[in-house]
């Protein structure tokens, strides 16, 4: 009910819609997932000074279990990223 956190989370919502609406494509969970996150984490350590360290480059290996997988235009193919 804070007026403040109120505000901070719409705004991040609407950063994450934005991120999500220029990826462009078909459905995939994982790849909204992987964009919300890297969203969240610098908004999180500008708005509340809260430093959540990630896990480094996301890939994603998954594309043989989703038909509608982007592959080589989704930036979290696998086969996109260098070892």
């Amino acid at each position: 009910m804070s007026v403040k956190t109120w505000g901070l989370a719409n705004k991040l919502t609407s950063i994450c819609l934005g991120t999500i609406s220029e990826s462009g494509g078909p459905r995939c969970c994982k790849r909204v997932s992987y964009l919300t996150i890297e969203q969240t984490l610098p908004f999180i350590k500008e708005k509340l000074g809260l430093e959540i360290p990630g896990s480094g480059k996301i890939r994603c290996g998954d594309h043989e279990r989703n038909k509608e997988c982007l592959r080589a235009a989704c930036p979290y193919y696998v086969e996109n990223q260098d070892e």
